[in-house]
């Protein structure tokens, strides 16, 4: 989950039969708590690690589509960000992507079709250096 310059990672459960199930109660207490430090911060969207958009993918964005999950649309953001981070980290680099959904509808059904956009991550010394520290272990 991302919430401006914080996220934090909220737990996902995949059981054997593909169900998926997200630990919404925590995402709400840490929504509350960051809210506490900063009132004004607002869920822009959610992090997943995957190299590629699955069902699991698109259910857990799908929460973040609902007023329960936090998310208030914004000007330049009418639908939550999806962030992709590759775990695999191919040739040893922080592959990270970004995608916003673009809804199209086909009769009855509405489908989601994600659309890959730019971004730009900004980092402060300190988390240039411990991300430095991790790709030089992967090595």
């Amino acid at each position: 989950m991302c919430i401006r310059d914080r996220c934090y990672a909220v737990p996902i459960y995949v059981s054997e039969e593909g169900d998926i199930a997200m630990d919404k109660d925590f995402h709400k207490k840490m929504l509350e708590m960051s809210r506490q430090v900063n009132s004004k911060e607002t869920i822009i969207g959610c992090f997943v690690t995957s190299s590629e958009i699955t069902k699991e993918v698109e259910v857990i964005y799908h929460y973040f589509l609902s007023r329960e999950s936090g998310f208030q649309t914004q000007i330049n953001l009418p639908t939550p960000l999806l962030l992709m981070i590759d775990p695999q980290m191919p040739n040893n680099s922080f592959n990270l992507r970004g995608y916003v959904q673009q809804p199209i509808s086909v009769c009855k059904d509405q489908l989601t079709l994600f659309q890959e956009t730019k971004v730009d991550l900004l980092f402060g010394s300190e988390e240039t250096n411990e991300l430095n520290i991790v790709l030089n272990k992967v090595k």
